[in-house]
């Protein structure tokens, strides 16, 4: 069975976390974002915190890239938040209802 040449017209784009993470801490909705997002226990909170990477990539870096739930997660764990995995893919399967 012959292989299937690699498409060279496909561009990955790939973005620096630690980038994401920084406009995080230093944009202007930074209290706002610490407050109602990253430090809040709200029951449903996990979609919030699972959403915000993707919030901050539309925002701030012009939709350059998709995140991967596992890129989502090591952002999250970057910006300290205690959250596992499978509440990171399942907030992004719930909040991905309304992106």
């Amino acid at each position: 069975m012959a292989e299937k040449p690699f498409n060279t017209d496909t561009v990955v784009k790939f973005i620096d976390l630690n980038a994401v993470v920084r406009k995080t801490r230093e944009c202007v909705e930074a209290d706002r974002i610490q407050k109602y997002v990253l430090d809040y226990t709200w029951r449903r909170s996990s979609i919030h915190k699972s959403l915000l990477p993707l919030y901050m990539i539309h925002r701030y870096f012009s939709n350059e890239v998709d995140l991967t739930s596992g890129e989502v997660l090591k952002v999250l764990r970057l910006l300290n938040v205690k959250i596992s995995a499978p509440n990171v893919s399942r907030g992004l399967e719930t909040g991905g209802k309304y992106l």
